[in-house]
């Protein structure tokens, strides 16, 4: 054993170049799986004690407080699965509030002040604990900091033109709502406060509805029976569910916080088990060059009694070292970094977490890292076992010294480029690495431009649009259609109305969200199958299906109050809203289902002049419309912004650390092949070549080997991005992303890693110059 460590130790010292560049990368690998590993941990602890600090129970229901009879009432508490529910009032401010006299395109939420309330301080770096809301004050969620600011006046009016005024005195962690993948915005203020605006909240049949009560059921399960079955029970003994405005468990919310940190984390996953196969046709590559180049060494240990058992086990040592050292170094430097990351999701999640690094989950992972790598070293050498010393004094060298007799002719004219690519074609087995690892990285950098440039934040926050935005503050339907159309025609004959109508509705037992539209061209485009078009179909997105295991041309039941209808299924489409829980039916359906209540509606003019005639007009003839021009929501041009801007952060981490990776990977391969080809280039020198000659010859070998890698990375591209990221983005409901790939989406890369390569090897080939044509003597 004492002969093998310090065979160990003076290898490593003879080829410590090879070693810091595994070690090198096993770090990077390392650091690019810690931050995501530890921002999950680190949140899932934050969300499990924010859950505990507001008493999340494990089924939330919001119903309008209108709808909640006493039956439903003493239905839900009488359930033998129910340990303790209690009943809160949230008002919903269907209307825009005016902050500092500015009209905001934001929709709010106000709740009483209820005995917990965490206040972030200044810098947003801790929580406080004890603060209360006095009268005229208001707190908002931590996602509202950058559509609000600290001591703005918020007001807001009844539909009987009470005034109700607030300023903002800070910003809470909400830890039910306050992500941004979720549109509730609930704000704190005094219960004096809340019971006066109660006091003037409109009812559910008024025609304008400018303050709505709502009744938050919060509901804890005894016996670990499963909310999703509660649910159901509860829907078929009072339509407790079909009545709500929403009705999470206490997982979904976790789901919706998570999200984003779920994505990351997937993505982070996929760039590491890219770079582990990477690292693995490295260290396979540069022990197959090791074997070639140490023949006779390795022979003369098997003369001297090292069986081939105990030499493998000294590159699985020498290997198990180099990337132990990688992984601790990347530990330790993970430490900053992750922090700052920490903190770049908190502006998504809303939710303050501690820095900490899961020390023993990473090492793990590390640990199961370098015993895949470990396993695969020591497959690598298994050509050992064919080491004979006696023909280790000859240098090992096959009779014939090329592996293929596959030739290409040598020529004059482009001669370093036709030595090249015969070297290439006549040894194929040794080049076979290089053209693996650049195949993978163009596959990785191709992948992650497809993302960047499919994941269009206008495409996915911006739904119907126009000139003038028409607000639903009554009863406002799809039976109006045809007066409003009237009536913008009468002033524009070539302006367009388009309204939106949804619902959450139960699909073969799963709330679903359903909608419709009045114009046939604002339907979500059916990815596969086709768009409904007669009363009784319907269209799923790919997660509603796989839920109710329903497929194409299948009838699914859609059941709204006490109408239950049969639909056929006639497509699939994608949508990020409510997490792909999303389905779509035409108006005569909905009419059908009994709900026809417009969510949306927005005009779009031929005549721009005619805009102030025609929101007159409209709010002349409408008392449950507000009609005003339109204007892109803040909250989600603020969100739009904050999402491109983490999409562009998350391209520019992923694109140096290739660069990086890359780097290291062009000079480990060039070194070696250098090493390995000394005597090949000597030769080459006695011929006459010279040093420049050389070194051009010897970069264009490897330029090929990149132009040929760029090939097949592209064509893997092609295949295989798409699939990938579907698999990392089906947690935001993209089931089918459209990656919208162009010439210099896959060229660009091609261009930058082939010249690279060429301009590293060339770079690495210095050392020809230091090649006397004496040494080929000591062959």
């Amino acid at each position: 054993m004492k002969g093998i460590i310090k065979l160990v130790l003076a290898d490593m010292k003879y080829k410590k170049g090879s070693f810091i560049g595994v070690a090198f990368l096993m770090m990077l690998i390392v650091m690019s799986f810690t931050g995501s590993v530890s921002n999950s941990d680190d949140l899932m602890k934050a969300i499990n004690m924010g859950f505990e600090q507001a008493d999340c129970g494990d089924l939330i229901v919001r119903v309008y407080t209108d709808m909640l009879t006493e039956d439903i009432h003493d239905t839900i508490d009488s359930n033998s699965h129910v340990s303790r529910t209690e009943y809160k009032e949230t008002l919903l401010m269907t209307q825009k509030p005016l902050v500092d006299g500015e009209e905001k395109e934001i929709l709010m939420e106000l709740s009483a002040y209820s005995g917990t309330l965490l206040v972030f301080n200044d810098d947003f770096s801790a929580l406080l604990d004890g603060i209360q809301p006095t009268e005229g004050e208001i707190y908002l969620p931590y996602k509202m900091k950058t559509l609000i600011e600290k001591n703005s006046e918020v007001i807001f009016s009844a539909a009987d033109d009470t005034k109700f005024s607030f300023t903002v005195k800070g910003y809470y962690e909400d830890p039910m709502f306050g992500t941004t993948a979720v549109s509730s915005n609930v704000c704190v203020i005094n219960e004096a406060d809340h019971k006066r605006v109660l006091e003037h909240s409109s009812h559910i049949t008024d025609n304008v509805r400018k303050i709505m009560s709502c009744s938050d059921i919060n509901i804890h399960i005894a016996d670990g029976f499963s909310p999703y079955e509660l649910k159901k029970q509860l829907n078929d003994e009072c339509s407790l569910i079909d009545i709500s405005i929403y009705s999470p468990t206490k997982e979904d919310l976790a789901d919706n916080i998570k999200v984003f940190s779920n994505v990351g984390t997937r993505m982070a996953y996929v760039y590491v088990a890219i770079l582990i196969v990477i690292v693995i046709i490295i260290m396979a590559n540069s022990i197959s060059s090791t074997i070639e180049m140490d023949y006779t060494s390795l022979g003369i240990l098997k003369s001297q009694g090292f069986s081939q058992w105990q030499i493998r086990m000294l590159f699985v040592i020498e290997y198990a070292v180099s990337l132990t050292i990688g992984a601790i170094s990347g530990l330790i430097l993970s430490f900053p970094a992750c922090g700052a990351l920490i903190r770049l999701f908190m502006r998504l999640t809303g939710m303050l977490t501690a820095t900490d690094i899961s020390v023993g989950k990473c090492a793990l992972l590390s640990l199961g890292i370098i015993i895949i790598c470990m396993v695969f070293v020591f497959a690598a050498t298994a050509k050992i076992g064919r080491i004979s010393p006696v023909r280790a004094i000859q240098g090992g060298k096959d009779e014939v010294y090329f592996d293929s007799r596959l030739n290409v002719p040598i020529r004059r004219k482009l001669l370093s480029l036709l030595i090249a690519l015969r070297q290439i074609t006549s040894n194929i087995r040794n080049y076979f690495g290089a053209v693996s690892i650049v195949t993978v990285l163009i596959f990785f950098l191709v992948s992650i431009s497809a993302f960047v440039g499919g994941f269009d934040a206008d495409a996915i926050f911006t739904g119907m649009s126009g000139d003038i935005e028409l607000t639903n503050l009554g009863s406002y339907s799809l039976s109006d259609k045809d007066k409003t159309e009237d009536i913008i025609h009468s002033i524009d004959s070539g302006a367009t109305l388009r309204m939106e109508c949804r619902h959450r509705m139960n699909i073969d037992g799963q709330q679903v969200t359903v909608s419709t539209y009045s114009r046939e061209e604002d339907y979500f485009k059916a990815i596969q199958g086709r768009i409904p078009r007669y009363y009784n179909e319907i269209m799923l997105t790919k997660s509603v299906a796989r839920s109710v295991n329903k497929q194409i041309g299948d009838t699914v039941t859609v059941k709204y109050l006490d109408t239950e209808l049969d639909f056929v299924m006639t497509g699939y489409f994608q949508t990020v809203s409510e997490y792909g829980v999303y389905a779509m039916t035409t108006p005569e359906g909905m009419d059908k289902l009994g709900f026809t209540e417009i969510n949306s509606a927005f005009i779009t003019l031929s005549d721009k002049s005619a805009e102030k005639d025609m929101i007159k007009c409209l709010n002349d003839s409408f008392e449950n419309v507000e009609a005003g021009e339109m204007k892109e929501s803040e909250t989600i041009t603020k969100y739009k912004a904050l999402i491109a801007g983490l999409m562009d952060i998350i391209a520019y981490v992923f694109y140096g650390m290739s660069v990086i990776f890359a780097a290291v990977i062009v000079i480990m391969m060039t070194r070696t092949a250098f090493l390995r080809e000394r005597i090949d280039l000597g030769i080459y020198k006695a011929m006459g070549m010279t040093s420049s000659v050389l070194r051009i010859q010897f970069a264009l070998r490897f330029f090929v080997l990149s132009v040929t890698g760029s090939v097949l990375g592209g064509i893997v591209s092609v295949l295989l991005t798409q699939p990938m990221l579907e698999f990392m983005l089906r947690a935001v409901g993209l089931t089918d992303f459209a990656t919208g790939f162009d010439v210099s989406m896959l060229i660009l890369p091609s261009v930058i890693v082939s010249f690279g390569i060429f301009a590293a090897a060339y770079l690495s080939s210095n050392k020809i110059k230091q090649i006397e044509v004496r040494e080929l003597i000591t062959e």
